[in-house]
């Protein structure tokens, strides 16, 4: 819109349902200061506005009240797109600023509510357990399961405690065992989603009895103890790996806020005392 077209206006769907907060923007992956009311301040003042909407289903109002009064027969009371996470973006031409056309904007988000079955509350959170039973349960992109019959709550509840449990770091602090900062598309395979959640948590999901069973990686005492006079046949040993199975050092890529939640290398653990075991040959075991 515009006498001469210098208006150009995004709207930008960033997730499904409801969730917790869009936090800083970013142009090309350089952060882009708001104020409180959208507007942009530093390089882009004057040039950038802003308005956002966490996806409340129940909301009815019209989300990008400014976008209905520049262009009120384009984006009107029947555009409300409920039940999404999503941005409004204008932006003003200036050659200077956008010397290639629009850039590729990005948000930090923090996720989904989710429910804490040790609280019995529905809140914000990245612990790996409950992120993984809402896949489950979510009836639009998940599982459809029924929480109070296809989900082991008592199993649930000590797979969310441990992954609550604060793990020290060495350069001092504590994060918690187990999270999720991560997302997925919903053209993804449902089971390849739920893997690759479990393996967030080092744990793993089966579902057993019309249950779902949540565990994540913890050492648990053994119920019974199994010997030789319970085999049903002789015992055969494989004695060595193969070398498609073993490794001398590790290496792989890993996200983090630092890195713009973007793949990063992390510095590869060498194992030089492997190395020289197998002879100098390099076999590496990459990771995510």
């Amino acid at each position: 819109t515009g006498t001469d077209n210098e208006f150009l206006h995004i709207i930008i769907t960033l997730a499904k349902g409801k969730i917790q907060a869009i936090n800083t923007m970013y142009f090309d992956g350089v952060e882009v200061p708001l104020d409180g009311s959208g507007d942009a301040t530093g390089t882009y003042a004057g040039y950038v506005h802003v308005q956002k909407n966490l996806g409340d289903p129940a909301d009815a109002t019209q989300p990008f009240s400014d976008l209905a009064t520049a262009a009120p027969t384009k984006w009107t009371a029947n555009h409300l797109q409920r039940g999404h996470a999503k941005v409004y973006v204008r932006l003003k031409w200036n050659a200077d600023l956008f010397p290639n056309g629009a850039p590729n904007i990005t948000f930090d988000l923090q996720g989904r509510l989710v429910y804490d079955a040790p609280s019995s509350t529905t809140i914000y959170s990245n612990l790996a357990a409950s992120v993984a039973a809402d896949y489950i349960v979510n009836t639009q992109f998940g599982f459809k399961a029924v929480y109070a019959n296809e989900v082991d709550d008592t199993l649930l509840i000590a797979a969310t405690n441990l992954c609550n449990e604060d793990v020290a770091l060495k350069a001092g602090g504590t994060e918690k065992r187990y999270t999720i900062n991560g997302m997925f598309d919903t053209t993804e395979d449902p089971v390849n989603v739920l893997h690759q959640m479990a393996a967030a948590m080092a744990g793993y999901v089966i579902y057993v009895g019309g249950k779902f069973q949540i565990y994540g990686g913890a050492y648990r005492s053994p119920s019974i103890i199994l010997t030789e006079a319970d085999t049903r046949g002789s015992l055969k040993v494989k004695s060595r790996l193969s070398k498609q199975e073993i490794f001398n050092g590790v290496k792989g890529t890993y996200f983090s806020e630092a890195n713009k939640w973007q793949a990063a290398d992390f510095p590869s653990v060498d194992g030089a005392a492997y190395l020289s075991e197998d002879g100098a040959e390099r076999h590496w075991q990459d990771i995510q």
